[in-house]
């Protein structure tokens, strides 16, 4: 017997409501669901942490370091991801691009989509 046998023998007998069926069957039959919004939220809880932790940090050692230090550091650091940014960047082509690798630009209809397919 299967999984989704056995789910059905529990959504016949009631054990099981038809919701958790519709959720369960479709873990056991292994469709594809997004975690879009989930990795969305972790980067910006990520990016927040960091920025707190700066901001903590200097706050509490801004005295110890001095502000020169600090200040150095933070431009060292923004300077390095401008190098980062920019050395992997394509160069500027006049030709319209079609971004399809973005989740809302799949089917050419999405918002930020820059051509619109028929």
């Amino acid at each position: 017997m299967t999984v989704l046998t056995h789910l059905e023998q529990w959504k016949a007998t009631g054990a099981i409501s038809g919701t958790q069926f519709d959720a369960i069957s479709a873990l056991a039959r292994k469709d594809r669901f997004s975690v879009f919004v989930e990795l969305n939220t972790a980067l910006y809880l990520g990016v927040l942490a960091l920025v707190a932790g700066t901001g903590w940090t200097m706050t509490t050692y801004s005295a110890r370091l001095g502000d020169v230090t600090i200040l150095s550091a933070l431009t060292a650091v923004f300077c390095w991801c401008l190098y980062y940014c920019f050395s992997r960047a394509l160069p500027y082509s006049q030709r319209e691009d079609e971004s399809g690798h973005w989740p809302w630009c799949g089917n050419g209809r999405g918002p930020a989509c820059s051509t619109r397919r028929s």
